[in-house]
């Protein structure tokens, strides 16, 4: 490093580490409880919040579904329909291939 650079450093250096005020805690225990309860409530409320909108997604991901099911029953049911017209149209060709053979 360059020589001049290297006083400069160690002086912010020490002005971070311990020139700033510490501030004078009279409790110390409780404040510690405080601040690990502060901190508890942050996590238990981000995993509330990832919980609540995995929930929101599962919720979607069942109603899609649900969606996708219906859908696929009207087509079901649209095939069942044309599988019987198809059906009854060949029973007629086949009634008149029958009749135009008999005679």
């Amino acid at each position: 490093m360059y020589p001049t650079l290297m006083p400069l450093l160690l002086l912010s250096l020490f002005v971070i580490c311990f020139a700033h005020p510490v501030p004078v805690v009279d409790d110390p225990i409780s404040s510690m409880a405080n601040a690990t309860r502060y901190w508890g409530d942050v996590v238990a409320d981000a995993f509330r919040d990832k919980a609540n909108a995995t929930y929101e997604i599962g919720e979607d991901l069942k109603d899609t579904a649900n969606e996708i099911a219906e859908a696929l029953e009207d087509k079901a049911d649209a095939l069942e329909h044309s599988t019987e017209e198809v059906a009854a149209s060949l029973d007629k060709v086949a009634q008149g291939v029958s009749k135009s053979s008999n005679n």
